[in-house]
C-alpha cells in the first residue's frame, strides 16, 4: 500500500501601526501581531488494487481427445492462470469477473479429410458453463511471446504442432474444462460434436 502525506506549512502575518499626534505630545506606539495557527496535518492514503499474480506454467492431467470421425488427436498439457491482461483488454479486466487463462495444446491433424486443427476449435470454462470462452490469442500474442509462451498455430492435415492458446474466462472457478469443438462437415454427414476434458493440475 502506497501512502502519500500532504502537510500544510504554518504561515505568520505580522502588522504594526504607528500613530503620531501633532498636539504637544506623542502616543505610545502600538503594535499588533497576528499569527495563524497551523492546520492539522492531513494524510491522504491511496490504495492500489493489485491484480493476482500469474501462476506460471502448471502441468495438467487431461484425457487425450481423439476425434472419432476426422481422426485428429488433441492433448492439453499445461495451464497458466491469471496471465496479466494487456492494455488493450483493460475494460475486460476492470469488469472484475474475468480471468486470462493460457492452455498449452499439442495436436495432430489426420490426413483422412482436409481439415486442420486451429485455436478456434477450442473452448475453456468452468463446469456446466453455458458459453465457454473462445480463444483470444491474437489479442495477447505479443505479451505471450514476451513471457515465453509461443502461441498455437494451425496444424495442417498430416502434421503435428503445439503451442499456447489464450482464453478470457468469466467466473473461472475450479475445476476448468477444455473443449474441442468439431464443426459439421459434408452437409452434416459428419455431425458437430464437442469433446470435453477436465484440466487437473498435477501435484
Amino acid at each position: 500500500m502506497r501512502t502519500s502525506k500532504l502537510t500544510l506549512v504554518p504561515a505568520a502575518v505580522a502588522a504594526a501601526a504607528l500613530l503620531l499626534s501633532g498636539c504637544g505630545g506623542s502616543d505610545d506606539s502600538e503594535s499588533s501581531t497576528k499569527t495563524t495557527s497551523a492546520a492539522p496535518t492531513e494524510e491522504a492514503t491511496t490504495e492500489a488494487t493489485e491484480a493476482p499474480a500469474s501462476s506460471g506454467e502448471v502441468a495438467v492431467t487431461a484425457d487425450k481427445i481423439t476425434d472419432d470421425k476426422l481422426g485428429h488427436t488433441i492433448q492439453a498439457e499445461a495451464i497458466v492462470r491469471s496471465f496479466p491482461f494487456p492494455e488493450s483488454m483493460s475494460a475486460v479486466e476492470e469488469r472484475g469477473d474475468t480471468e486470462l487463462v493460457l492452455v498449452k495444446v499439442k495436436a495432430t491433424a489426420a490426413e483422412k479429410y482436409y481439415a486442420s486443427v486451429t485455436g478456434g476449435d477450442f473452448r475453456v470454462g468452468p463446469k456446466d458453463a453455458e458459453l465457454p470462452a473462445t480463444q483470444t490469442t491474437s489479442t495477447v500474442e505479443t505479451e505471450m511471446k514476451a513471457a515465453g509462451y509461443e502461441p498455437f498455430e494451425d496444424v495442417k492435415p498430416g502434421t503435428s504442432g503445439e503451442g499456447w492458446v489464450a482464453f478470457a474466462v468469466r467466473d473461472a472457478s475450479d475445476p476448468l474444462f477444455f473443449t474441442y469443438k468439431r464443426l459439421a462437415y459434408n452437409g452434416g454427414d459428419i455431425p458437430e460434436k464437442e469433446f470435453v476434458v477436465e484440466l487437473t493440475p498435477k501435484g
